[in-house]
């Protein structure tokens, strides 16, 4: 399976995650090493500023986690879907961003089969691409809905809505999977 039939296959949230941001809540907010692994050695971290949740989805026998943050400070935007290869390692399959410092939203993939992807690692270096290309026309700094942004307006619905219906996301519906 390659990454964009991965992408729009739909996956079943098995457990909902917590909105959470550390700048709020110290204590509960801020983001631990286990929310999302990336292997045992390592996992990816967000600042205290952020505000996130991670969901566990499952399609067929395939799960995996899919992180959800935004930073309104910067004007940064990410959700990262990852397929769980083993305990605590996992493949980042597919990235969706808005970063405020430039043009507008994109992805972030690999070629080849997801089965291809290194664990362990944000990005797929040697397999990755981007879409769009840097320095190709980007699609307007819009929001869901298509409202125009003039600055950076995100709430938590509108993050999570993003980021389901980019990843074929649904929760509590039946789920015809690919995986088996």
């Amino acid at each position: 399976m390659r990454a964009r039939q991965f992408v729009t296959t739909q996956k079943k949230i098995t457990q909902a995650g917590k909105w959470r941001c550390g700048a709020l809540d110290s204590k509960q907010g801020k983001m631990g090493k286990d929310a999302f692994p990336l292997s045992k050695r390592s996992s990816f971290q967000l600042g205290n500023q952020w505000h996130w949740r991670v969901d566990h989805w499952q399609v067929g026998t395939a799960t995996g986690r899919l992180l959800i943050a935004y930073h309104l400070g910067k004007g940064n935007y990410l959700a990262w879907i990852s397929l769980e290869r083993g305990p605590k390692d996992f493949a980042v399959i597919a990235c969706l961003e808005f970063h405020g410092d430039h043009d507008g939203w994109h992805a972030h993939s690999g070629k080849g089969a997801i089965h291809e992807f290194a664990t362990g690692c944000t990005r797929q270096r040697n397999l990755g691409i981007r879409i769009p290309r840097k320095g190709v026309y980007h699609r307007p700094r819009t929001a869901a809905g298509g409202a125009v942004l003039d600055g950076f307006s995100m709430s938590q619905i509108t993050a999570q809505n993003i980021a389901y219906r980019a990843f074929r996301v649904v929760i509590g519906a039946e789920t015809e999977g690919l995986f088996g």
